[in-house]
Order: C-alpha cells, then structure tokens, then sequence
C-alpha cells in the first residue's frame, strides 16, 4: 500500500528523534516536521470528509425524491455498498405490529429480499433490540451468533463476514440495522470507512422516520375524510341495504382486508343478524338479516358482551377463538358498534396475512365503527318514529270509521277489516261474549 504523506513524515519525526543531537539540530527540526504533520493531517482530514458529505447529500435526496419508506432504503442501499466498498449491504426493518425482522431492501438485490429473519432470545436481532450496539461478525459459517437458517441465507449471498449496525429512533429504540456483507472471513469496515457508514445510518435513521410518520399522517388525513363523507352522505330515511352498501364501499377504501361483515341487533328477536358480508372481493347483503349463531368464544361475542374492541393477530395458531373462517383468516378485529351507551351490532374486519392491523389503522378502524353506529342508531331512530307515527295516524282513521258506523255489526266488520289490513290476515274473526255471568264481570 502506498504510504501517505503522514506516514512519511512520521518516519521523519522518528528518524530524527534516533540522531544524535550534535549531528543534528534536533529541536528546530523537530518544530518543522510538527508543523508538517499538522498541516498534513489537516489535509487529510478534508479528503475524507468530501465522501462523508457527498454520501450525506445524497442520502438526503434519496430521501426528498422517494415514493415510499421501501423505495428509499432500496435506493440507500445501494449508495451504502458503494461508499462502504463492501459487497452487500441489507437493511432490515423491525416490522411495525410483530416486531419481527424483516428484510426490506438489499444491494445487489438477492432471493432473500422480503426474508422474515429468526427473532429467538439467541437470534442476532434480539441481541441488538437488547444492547442497541454494533454486532460484528467475522466468520458467518462459525459463528456461534448465527442461527442455521440465517446462516444458510447469509451463505447463499456470499457473505463470510458480517457487520451490523442498529438503526434507532429518536427515543433510542430500535427500528431496524444495517448488515456490512463482505465475501471473505474476518474482514470489517475501519477507520474513515466506519466512520461514513456510522454517519449514514444515524441519518438513514432520521429519513426513514420522518418519511413514515409523514405518509401515515397524509394516509389518516385521507381515511378520516373518507369517514366524515360516509357519515355526511348517509340519510337517516335510508334503508339498512343502502347504508349497509355505502359502509362497505367506505371500508374497502380505507384499507385493503379480505374480509368486513356486519351484524346487527334486532330488538324484536333478541339476536345478532348478519346484515352484509364481503369475503375475498364478493359482496353479500342479505334481504333477509341472517341471525348469527354467535358461539361463547367467537370474538363477535366477546365484542358484544364486552362492549370493547377484540384484537386477534393470528386466529390460526395462536388464538383459541372460534371462528367460520378459522384457517383462511389469521388477522381479526371486531368493534361492537355502540351509540348513546347502547350496542347496536359489531363490525368485523379480516385479512388472510397475520400481525396485518397496526395499531394507527386500528384507530382509524374504530372511528369508522363509530361512525357507523352512529348512522344505524339514527336510522333506527327514524325508523321506530315512522313506525309511530303510521301506527297514530292508522289508530285515528280506524277511530273515525267506528265513529261513522250506526249499528254494532257495521263497526265490528270494519274493525276487522282493519285488523286484517294492518297484520296482513287473510281472515280475522272477533268472539263477543254475552250473558256473562255477574261474578265474572
């Protein structure tokens, strides 16, 4: 390796310290190399700054100019392997419901992109979750760190030695690390090198997180607008398919789920009836309610005795809870929709993939529930108040018919006339009793 001028002027400083003094002015040279080494030193310094600062900007116009979080940590990648000299760079984000390490982006891109990675008490990730530090790595194949899985993963990649650095938020918590592959054993980035990817990473670190928090802000902006059109479009003389109709179409643009049902209790049976179902991008609406046979351990249940949202992140495997889809559905929540302190039914929501709901969506989720419920219970307001208001006005046209009639007979047919007519009865038949005995008056 060619020797810097640092290196030469350091020789110097040594070789003149060994002279004897009365063969050489010592001090005075001593004083000019010093000065030499400073001046050196200083201009060294500036050259290995230009790729710090040069990286820097790019990762920040990486992170200006990128669609998404999964575009711009691609895209940084990329850069990283390039400035760091290393012959793989991956970057493994925490996912944000199961916590599991997962590998988001890569460069060269690799069969083991989107790999969910061991997350054990002895796995590599949860030692950093623990101690937040760097974790190297000199011989992948030996590494008593390394479970066999990874290990066959790194392998397949190249990688024989390894350098982790842990991505942490502004709390210090970890939300991913960045992996230094280099295709031979005990080599690790050094000096200016770890410097600039220590650097990168703690600004990687800040983008990601600005850019998440961004997007799911502008991303709650739109689903709460979209609730607040759903309740403003719906009228309370609707009917329960229409409503039913316009929540759905809601649901389905807030998220992407395979599976929304929603029951609704009917006061006059006592029971839950499913009213709509959408699976798999089929809808059902039931001209019909279907009352549910609600099981003590379905999560619909709990939701409705409980009166409080049921969270379930694997139905499959890990729950005890029973369901009709068990086995295809492995995220669930179900929300009892409840309005003025009183339960009018539960919404369920579904997907096919575990830990799908983050807990932002499942706020956002809530509120639609909400909502919801506040539409159902000004519907059946209505309704009930329609109803009273026919039953009023049928009771005074009934009262002035009987007022019309002049004979017993007359008015005991048009009673029954009415009876029949209000209770769609093909036939009504009236008993009087007569002599009735004094005692039984």
């Amino acid at each position: 390796m060619a020797k810097t001028l640092v290196d030469l002027l350091l020789e110097l400083k040594s070789l003149v310290a060994q002279a004897p003094a009365a063969e050489f002015p010592r001090t005075q040279a001593e004083q000019k190399i010093e000065a030499a080494l400073v001046a050196a030193r200083q201009q060294a310094t500036a050259g290995e700054q230009l790729p710090v600062v040069e990286m820097l900007n790019q990762i920040t116009d990486v992170a200006n100019h990128a669609q998404d979080e999964t575009e711009m940590l691609q895209l940084s990648a990329e850069l990283i392997q390039r400035f760091a000299q290393v012959d793989h760079v991956g970057i493994v984000i925490l996912h944000e419901v199961s916590d599991l390490p997962v590998l988001v982006a890569e460069y060269p891109i690799t069969a083991a992109l989107g790999t969910t990675l061991p997350d054990d008490e002895r796995s590599l990730s949860s030692i950093m979750k623990r101690t937040r530090t760097e974790v190297p790595v000199p011989d992948v194949a030996t590494s008593p760190l390394i479970q066999d899985d990874l290990r066959q993963v790194l392998l397949s990649v190249g990688a024989r030695s390894m350098f982790l650095l842990p991505m942490l938020d502004l709390e210090g918590r970890m939300i991913g690390s960045i992996g230094l592959d280099i295709n031979r054993p005990n080599a690790a980035p050094e000096g200016v090198r770890l410097e600039l990817v220590r650097t990168i990473t703690k600004q990687l670190s800040l983008n990601y997180q600005k850019l998440r928090l961004y997007r799911a802000g502008q991303r709650q902006a739109e689903q709460l607008r979209q609730i607040n059109v759903f309740g403003q479009s719906v009228q309370a003389n609707q009917t329960m398919a229409e409503i039913v109709n316009l929540a759905l179409q809601t649901l389905r643009q807030l998220g992407t789920f395979d599976y929304t049902a929603i029951h609704v209790y009917s006061p006059e049976t006592a029971t839950l009836n499913t009213v709509s179902r959408w699976w798999k991008g089929e809808a059902m609406h039931y001209d019909v309610p279907q009352p549910m046979n609600v099981d003590a351990n379905s999560p619909v249940q709990q939701a409705w005795m409980d009166r409080t949202p049921v969270t379930i992140y694997r139905l499959g495997t890990q729950s005890m809870y029973l369901h009709p889809l068990r086995g295809e559905i492995e995220s669930l929540l179900a929300f009892p929709l409840m309005s003025t302190g009183q339960s009018v039914g539960v919404l369920e929501l579904g997907s096919q993939q575990p830990f799908f709901f983050s807990r932002n969506e499942q706020a956002i989720y809530r509120q639609m529930a909400n909502q919801l419920a506040a539409v159902l219970d000004n519907a059946n307001a209505f309704s009930r108040a329609q109803h009273q208001a026919q039953a009023k006005a049928l009771a005074s046209e009934i009262s002035t018919r009987l007022q019309q009639q002049v004979d017993l007979d007359t008015m005991l047919a048009v009673a029954a006339d009415e009876v029949g007519r209000v209770l769609g009865a093909r036939r009504v038949r009236i008993k009087l009793a007569l002599n009735v005995p004094e005692e039984k008056r």
